[in-house]
C-alpha cells in the first residue's frame, strides 16, 4: 500500500511536450508518462489481483488491466490514461486501508 501511495501521490501527473529524458531532467523517474511507471503499477495490480478475495476490487482492478492493454505505448501517454490510472490506484489504496483498518 505505501507504494501505489507513493507512486500515487509524489510522482508527476505532467504530460511534457516531448518524451522525458533522465540526462535533462531530474524529476524524471517521477513522471507517471513513463512506460517504467506504468509497468510498475500493472505489476503490483497483477499482484494484489491475486491476493484479493474481494470482488468489487478484483473487477476494478481487472478492468484498469484490460484498459492497459489496449494503450499503444508506442504513443505518449494521454490525460484520460493517467486519470484512469490514479482512479483505480485510488480505490485500490482504499480497500487496502479499510481492510488494515484496526476496526
Amino acid at each position: 500500500m505505501e507504494y501505489l501511495k507513493k507512486e500515487r501521490f509524489n510522482c508527476i501527473d505532467d504530460l511534457p511536450l516531448k518524451k522525458v529524458d533522465n540526462l535533462e531532467d531530474p524529476k524524471y523517474y517521477l513522471y507517471k508518462c513513463r512506460t517504467n511507471w506504468w509497468q510498475s503499477i500493472i505489476n503490483r495490480l497483477e499482484v494484489i489481483f491475486k491476493l484479493t478475495d474481494n470482488q468489487s476490487v478484483k473487477k476494478e482492478i481487472g478492468d484498469f488491466l484490460a484498459f492497459t492493454e489496449k494503450i499503444n505505448w508506442s504513443m505518449f501517454r494521454t490525460r484520460e490514461e493517467i486519470d484512469r490510472a490514479n482512479s483505480a490506484i485510488d480505490k485500490v489504496i482504499a480497500y487496502l486501508e479499510e481492510k488494515n483498518s484496526p476496526n
